[in-house]
């Protein structure tokens, strides 16, 4: 989805919508093949996908499918009325997930991939 400053170009502009779409899933899969590859190389099993949908069901029904042991998922950790007001999708999967999920809380800073103890913890 698209939010923020360009939510209402978007919705008067499906074309630019459809290309605005497009690039972020183009560089969401090469950020996630990178992190995927870093944990490969630290001996972990890593996959990744880049899909569209509502977030919760889609989640879901891939850990389903791919018969995941462990969905891993950065949260920014919000809590109370922003937790309610940004809808965490982070919640509402632990809530519906029969698999187990770890949530990664992302610094302020970004997520830090070079020391595997941060991430897994």
């Amino acid at each position: 989805t698209v939010s923020g400053e360009r939510s209402a170009a978007t919705r008067l502009m499906p074309t630019a919508a459809a290309a605005v779409l497009n690039a972020e899933a183009a560089d969401a899969e090469s950020y996630l093949q990178a992190t995927a590859g870093s944990l490969v190389t630290r001996g972990f099993r890593a996959q990744t996908s880049v899909d569209r949908g509502e977030p919760v069901r889609t989640l879901l029904d891939l850990a389903l499918a791919r018969d995941v042991d462990l969905t891993v998922m950065a949260t920014h950790g919000r809590s109370g009325v922003g937790a309610v007001w940004a809808g965490s999708v982070a919640q509402r999967v632990i809530a519906q997930s029969t698999r187990p999920v770890l949530l990664v809380r992302i610094p302020a800073a970004g997520l830090d991939l070079g020391h595997r103890d941060r991430v897994i913890g």
